[in-house]
């Protein structure tokens, strides 16, 4: 025969440990909000890489923007479902400008999305697991 005790305390290690996880969940519910993450991507990669990104993980993060110096004034019309922003001020698709790049969109977001705390760049041909970046962000906090 089990101990009564024995049963509880366990019963109650359950609980808690569940009860952990809902907490987990809420806090990154309540922190994705504060994420805004950016792909920088060109025209030509619009209809598959980035369709891809944005149906599997981008729409995980608080705001989610495709990033580029598109040329198409109908960019928006021919990509509804993705989230576009035009940046002017990119330099010309190079890698060697890479680097500019990502500066003037930090300084376009300084300007327009300043309201988030935490700012992701990624590229077109990455996968990010929102939910362990946000966990591992949560934890930084303390």
């Amino acid at each position: 025969v089990e101990n009564p005790l024995n049963v509880g305390v366990s019963w109650l290690i359950e609980l808690e440990n569940k009860n952990k996880e809902k907490w987990k969940c809420f806090l990154v519910d309540k922190y994705r909000s504060r994420l805004l993450c950016f792909v920088l991507t060109s025209e030509i990669h619009l209809d598959n890489r980035a369709r891809v990104v944005y149906e599997t993980w981008g729409q995980r993060c608080g705001k989610f923007l495709f990033i580029g110096r598109f040329n198409s004034t109908n960019i928006q019309k021919n990509f509804p479902h993705l989230p576009i922003e035009n940046v002017p001020n990119l330099p010309h698709e190079n890698y060697s400008n890479l680097p500019e790049k990502v500066r003037q969109t930090l300084l376009h977001f300084n300007r327009f999305h300043s309201d988030y705390d935490w700012y992701l760049k990624a590229d077109d041909d990455t996968f990010i697991i929102v939910e362990n970046l946000l966990r591992f962000l949560i934890s930084k906090l303390k």
